[in-house]
């Protein structure tokens, strides 16, 4: 799949891995750009990547993903003015575990809101779109959960089954549904999580560097440059986590229904 000709939406397209897709993407020469980010005035990554990429075009978007109809209003703004999409990557994603509801309706909610918006612009079978791809992004939590981040793990193995379950039977769409799960990630995630209270629930510190030493530390580069190998290779319901930089299939049994 060529991405030269392609309409991309990212949400959490600011930072961390939601940043590194989208210069990722713009490198490859996307013919729309569409970052969207919680911020109300453009943030100033955005402002340098018009300067970088003068020719490409880079619509920013503020939406708060934690409301829902701030999400279909962006859905429905790029119905009328793009009429479709071709890619969507749905990174934005918070892992304080002080705010249950917040947590929940970013990581969890907001994932499926964005991903069926996308879908009714995007389905082939009603003439709207032409298909293509909907990546969403768990963790690698989200197959083994954590015991100090439950409710990060809750939301990201919610983000693995409903992928999986939109993958399944629904062909006619046109759409792959294909899920990421990186490992440890040098993002914004876990700088602020060592001065933030509240952020991990019942947790010592001093088993920080041991639990930390169990996972293949990796930079955002290094997962975006994997989700565009997988744009082009991952099959319609399939799982893959990223751990190191490099990309491997977590097998699941075949849904029956």
């Amino acid at each position: 799949m060529s991405l030269t000709d392609k309409i991309v939406l990212v949400t959490g397209a600011c930072s961390g891995i939601g940043r590194a897709v989208s210069e990722e993407l713009l490198k490859n020469g996307v013919k729309i750009l569409i970052p969207v980010d919680i911020h109300q005035a453009e943030p100033d990554v955005v402002t340098g990547w018009r300067k970088d990429y003068p020719n490409l075009c880079i619509k920013y978007m503020s939406v708060d993903v934690s409301i829902a109809e701030h999400i279909k209003r962006c859905y429905q703004a790029i119905g009328k003015d793009i009429g479709t999409l071709d890619i969507v990557i749905n990174c934005a994603g918070i892992m304080d575990q002080s705010d249950i509801t917040r947590i929940v309706n970013i990581n969890l909610t907001g994932v499926m809101v964005s991903t069926m918006q996308a879908v009714e612009i995007m389905r082939k079978d009603t003439g709207k779109g032409d298909g293509g791809i909907i990546i969403n992004i768990a963790s690698i939590v989200g197959l083994s959960p954590a015991s100090f981040l439950p409710m990060y793990s809750a939301t990201k193995e919610g983000v693995v089954c409903f992928n999986r379950a939109m993958a399944h039977g629904h062909d006619v769409l046109g759409i792959r549904f294909v899920t990421i799960c990186p490992g440890f990630t040098d993002t914004a995630l876990y700088a602020e999580s060592t001065t933030k209270p509240g952020f991990y629930f019942m947790y010592n510190f001093e088993d920080r560097p041991k639990i930390r030493a169990k996972f293949k530390r990796q930079t955002p580069e290094q997962v975006s440059s994997g989700i565009m190998k997988l744009i082009q290779e991952a099959k319609n319901g399939s799982v893959w986590i990223i751990d190191g930089g490099e990309c491997k299939e977590e097998v699941f049994p075949q849904l029956d229904y």
